[in-house]
This record gives C-alpha cells, structure tokens and sequence, in this order.
C-alpha cells in the first residue's frame, strides 16, 4: 500500500515539474496540470487503497472530507470534464462516454451535481 503511494507522489511531482506547478498559468493543462483531473484522480486513488473509499461520496460520509469540500470537489470535477469536453467537441476530438456536444455556455445543459453527466433534457 505504501509503495502504491508512494509511486502516486512521485507521479504527482513529476507532473508538476512537466507542466507546470501554478494554478495561475495562461493556459492551463486541464487533465495534466495542478489542480487538474489527474490531481483528484490520484487522490481519489490513494484514498481508496488507505481508506478504502469508494469515491468522494463515500469520504464524506465517513468523514474524511467535510460535506462543503466533497461539494466543492465535485463542482470543480465536473467543471473540469465539461470544459475539457467542451475543447474536445470545439477541435473535433472524439470525447469519452456520452456527454452533450451543446456549447459550454448553452442554457439547455446542465450538469447534476453527483454524476457531472448531461441532464437527459440536453440529450436531445
């Protein structure tokens, strides 16, 4: 278990080193970058092998996260799906699973708060 972390930590700062350890870039790398998919996702990871949380649901009902920041986290985490979707769709990229191809400031999507997928309403 410790080594599996351990190896997430370094991958961790090796990313920060490729690109980029500032929230404040121009041009942030939204799956690479700090703050980006790849952070939660590694933290989601350790969390589930010395935790053994499900998901950010799971830490905040056993307590490892206060409600306001799994709340928080999932705000940001769909953020950062839809607007990588977002480019994806924009630059002709295929996306992965079946999120709206809509603009990102269309009104008609909207996003739940737990799954972060398209509403069915948007779907059409």
């Amino acid at each position: 278990m410790e080594e599996f972390i351990s190896d997430k930590l370094e991958e961790f700062n090796e990313r920060r080193v490729r690109y980029g350890g500032s929230v404040w870039l121009l041009e942030p790398h939204l799956k690479q970058g700090k703050g980006g998919l790849r952070d939660l996702q590694a933290a989601l990871w350790i969390a589930r092998v010395r935790h053994k949380v499900a998901g950010l649901g799971e830490a905040g009902e056993r307590g490892l996260l206060p409600h306001r920041e799994v709340t928080a986290a999932r705000a940001a985490r769909d953020l950062l799906w839809r607007f990588r979707n977002e480019l994806h769709y924009a630059t002709g990229r295929r996306t992965i699973g079946s999120r709206s191809t809509t603009s990102a400031a269309s009104p008609r999507r909207s996003a739940t708060p737990t799954t972060g997928t398209a509403s069915s309403a948007s779907r059409s």
